[in-house]
């Protein structure tokens, strides 16, 4: 068997700035988020992939409310969307009852 001589240039080879901020960009998210959760008065939200990911630095006794504009136009039939907001539909009746 006949072998191939090779010779390798051993440079160092450098990345552009676009390659390195595709490849670190996962790394990047994660310390961002970090950062962010650093001032508390600051409520971090997390969505990942289209769906809720997590709830950073919520207070006690505190609630969040997360609306998906996507969901309630385009992937919801008319009922579901009734059943969600039956409680708005209701007090604009009383309101225009009371009127």
């Amino acid at each position: 068997m006949k072998t191939k001589k090779c010779i390798v240039n051993e440079q160092k080879i450098e990345s552009t700035k676009k390659e390195v901020d595709v490849i670190d960009r996962e790394y990047y998210i994660k310390k961002l988020i970090e950062k962010e959760k650093e001032n508390k008065n600051n409520i971090v939200v997390e969505i990942y992939g289209g769906c809720l990911s997590a709830v950073h630095n919520l207070p006690k006794d505190f609630e969040y409310t997360l609306i998906d504009w996507d969901c309630l136009k385009e992937n919801m039939d008319d009922d579901e969307f009734q059943e969600i907001v039956q409680h708005i539909i209701d007090e604009e009746g009383e309101t225009n009852a009371d009127s």
